[in-house]
């Protein structure tokens, strides 16, 4: 039984370890974390024999429509101690490995579909996916392999048997969802039986209540039971982990591939319509920016030009002043030359005038000094 959880025990932390290495390298698609690809189970009917058991199942690929997983279960009923040897023995340690490949029916009915015919017989059925009509869409089958090693002690009639076995074989069963949590993890019902071949070898041994003892009597080697055995009836719990329930998974690609790429499609109309809608406010915020630096700039201008020409005008006037002086002080100027010019011609011809009035008044003395002269 130790055994067997350490061997769990290394199983999880290998498919740690081999996600840590692969998480650099998920695709950006529909990818799985590692929690998203671990599941835990358990078998009713064991614990119903009174037999704990747990199973851990990890998804092999990092995608929601990988169908392929790999798991060990692990169910022990070990030998416990007595004040008596009982007459009914049940004691037992079994480790196993499933490989497991999971599938959905596919509804055929659709006429498109006529060169695929969908299968009737049951045989076909139960390891072909394809339906007249998909009754039960929820439900997920299984189908895959398994081996393990079983140690064994049972005694429930007159004759026991002691040994161990190695056994082969085939798995089916199925798989419906039962509830999904708030946080994503998930409980499904599952339903399987295993039939496959057994290598044993065991020691035939009975109970003598006198003695209370039991006398090995008959001992069988290494051989290969002739017919199938039914090495495990399933009806248990599935727990999953992580987002992805069993309604999100082993679905089919092309599904798959149409749901994404519808889901794109939206999310490109939304980021159009987003960079649409940003492009329209950003041309109603430079159109309204624009008129505003338009009217800013013609205002500051006015602003700027008000003060420059109230300035202009007053060192214009102020020109207009001293230009205003000058003029008056030139036209003065100009007006006393005249002047001058007229009081020195007035003397000039008041200086001729006595000048000629001297001249008459001695003409006048020598005519009259002559006149005196001849009188005489």
């Amino acid at each position: 039984m130790r055994r067997g959880f350490v061997l769990i025990i290394i199983f999880v932390e290998y498919i740690a370890f081999v996600c840590a290495q692969g998480t650099s390298n998920l695709s950006l698609v529909d990818t799985l974390s590692v929690r998203d690809r671990i599941a835990l189970r358990t078998n009713a009917v064991d614990w119903l024999l009174l037999t704990p058991n747990i199973g851990i199942e990890y998804s092999l690929g990092n995608t929601n429509w990988n169908r392929w997983t790999i798991g060990v279960n692990v169910k022990g009923n070990p030998e416990t101690s007595h004040t008596f040897n009982p007459g009914i023995v049940y004691n037992l340690m079994d480790i196993r490995t499933e490989v497991r490949n999971y599938w959905r029916t596919r509804d055929m009915s659709d006429p498109d579909n006529k060169q695929v015919p969908a299968h009737k017989n049951i045989l076909q059925k139960l390891i072909s996916q394809r339906r007249k009509q998909a009754l039960h869409p929820k439900t997920v089958y299984f189908r895959g392999f398994y081996a393990g090693y079983t140690k064994y002690s049972i005694l429930l009639g007159h004759e026991g048997k002691q040994g161990s076995a190695l056994q082969a074989g085939m798995l089916y069963g199925i798989e419906r969802p039962l509830y999904v949590y708030a946080n994503g993890n998930s409980i499904d019902m599952e339903l399987g039986i295993s039939i496959g071949a057994c290598y044993t070898q065991y020691q035939k041994y009975r109970h003598e209540n006198e003695d209370d003892c039991y006398p090995v009597i008959g001992t069988e080697t290494w051989h290969l039971i002739k017919h199938p055995v039914i090495s495990d009836i399933h009806a248990g719990l599935v727990y999953r982990f992580g987002k992805y329930p069993l309604q999100k998974r082993y679905q089919w690609r092309y599904n798959i591939d149409t749901q994404y790429q519808a889901a794109m499609d939206s999310i490109n109309l939304l980021r159009y319509k987003k960079r649409f809608e940003r492009n329209y406010m950003d041309s109603i915020y430079n159109a309204v920016f624009n008129d505003f630096e338009h009217i800013y700039d013609s205002i500051c201008k006015v602003n700027h030009v008000h003060p420059d020409s109230i300035n202009l005008v007053r060192n214009s006037s102020k020109q207009a002043m001293t230009s205003k002086k000058r003029l008056h002080t030139l036209k003065a100027g100009k007006n006393d030359t005249p002047q001058k010019e007229n009081t020195v011609k007035e003397k000039e011809k008041k200086a001729r005038k006595e000048e000629t009035a001297e001249d008459k008044k001695k003409a006048k003395d020598q005519k009259e000094d002559k006149e005196g002269k001849d009188e005489k």
